[in-house]
Parts: structure tokens; C-alpha cells; sequence
């Protein structure tokens, strides 16, 4: 009887089908399972003296629920105050992908930018991303009132508030 009163017969599986049993059980068609819920499918069906013992040690031992984990048992990370962001284009991302293949133009590199308010993404194909390359690529950003914005502003904006990040720090934004 299972815990729900019903009499069911279950199949005594043999010592040399055990182990293909127990990972057929255990790598279900959504990922592995855990202990309780490849017990639970195992035992519609199947019985042996000490299953349930080898199923936990099975299971405690698969190589991929080791990499992987519980779900809960990794820490997250603490939260933080972020700073609401004014006015769109106030606060860039900025970062360099390449080397790539060299198209027909001779452009080796490719400069991301995205807005940080308004997530607007902006991809511009470079030669190389020395400074002065960089700078000349982003000067020609879009404005609807092109004529009152001097090639100095722009120059003086670009160079307000930039902050080099090394790669990979958790400062930076991931998104561009």
C-alpha cells in the first residue's frame, strides 16, 4: 500500500538494472530532480531492500546536481541604492568590441553605446578605438537641433563625467 491507502504492485528490480534505473528517474526530461522527487517516481513503480538509501546517495552524488546546486543555496547579492537617472543621454555606457573581421570600409571594431534611462542602444563600426577614434565616433550623435550645439559642446560633454571601468567589474553596467 502507498500513503494514500491504494494497493499497488511494484516491480523488484534486479541488482544489474539498478544504477540505468535510478539515473532514468533521476534525469527527468526537465533537468535533474532532487531526492524527494525521484523517490516519489520511483516508488509507483519500483521497490528493493534499501532503495531509498541508494537513491539519496545516488542522487547526492551526480556530477551535474554537484556543478549546478540547489537553487537556494547560493547567496544573492545585497541590494543597493541606485541613482535615478534626470534626463535621457545624461549617462552613456560605452564599450569597445573586437578585433572582428575586417569589412570592405577597414572597420576593425565595433563601438557600443547605450543610454542608461532610456536603454536606447547605439552600435558605430570603427578602424581602431584609440581616444580620438572614439571621440570622433560618438560626435556625431543624433540631435534634433543640430545647429545650436557646437562641435565644442559636444566635445565638452564627451568629456564630462567619464569614468574608466576595467573589465568585468561589478561597478560597470553590462548592458552595452
Amino acid at each position: 500500500m502507498d500513503k494514500t491507502g491504494v494497493e499497488r504492485l511494484l516491480l523488484v528490480v534486479p541488482k544489474k538494472y539498478r544504477n540505468d534505473l535510478k539515473a532514468f528517474c533521476h534525469e527527468g526530461t526537465s533537468g535533474d530532480l532532487g531526492v524527494t522527487k525521484t523517490k516519489d517516481i520511483f516508488s509507483r513503480h519500483f521497490f528493493w531492500p534499501q532503495c531509498y538509501k541508494e537513491i539519496e546517495d545516488y542522487v547526492r552524488s551526480c556530477d551535474r546536481c554537484q556543478r549546478v546546486g540547489k537553487p537556494f543555496d547560493k547567496k544573492k547579492a545585497p541590494m543597493k541604492i541606485v541613482p535615478v537617472i534626470q534626463e535621457v543621454f545624461s549617462k552613456i555606457n560605452v564599450d569597445a568590441c573586437g578585433p572582428l573581421p575586417v569589412t570592405p570600409s577597414g572597420k576593425r571594431y565595433l563601438l557600443t553605446a547605450m543610454c542608461l534611462s532610456s536603454k536606447y542602444p547605439d552600435a558605430v563600426p570603427v578602424e581602431d578605438i584609440t581616444s580620438v577614434t572614439v571621440v570622433d565616433a560618438l560626435r556625431p550623435f543624433p540631435s534634433d537641433s543640430e545647429t545650436k550645439i557646437s562641435l565644442t559642446a559636444k566635445l565638452s560633454w564627451l568629456s564630462v563625467g567619464g569614468a574608466y571601468e576595467p573589465p568585468h567589474e561589478t561597478t560597470c553596467s553590462n548592458q552595452t
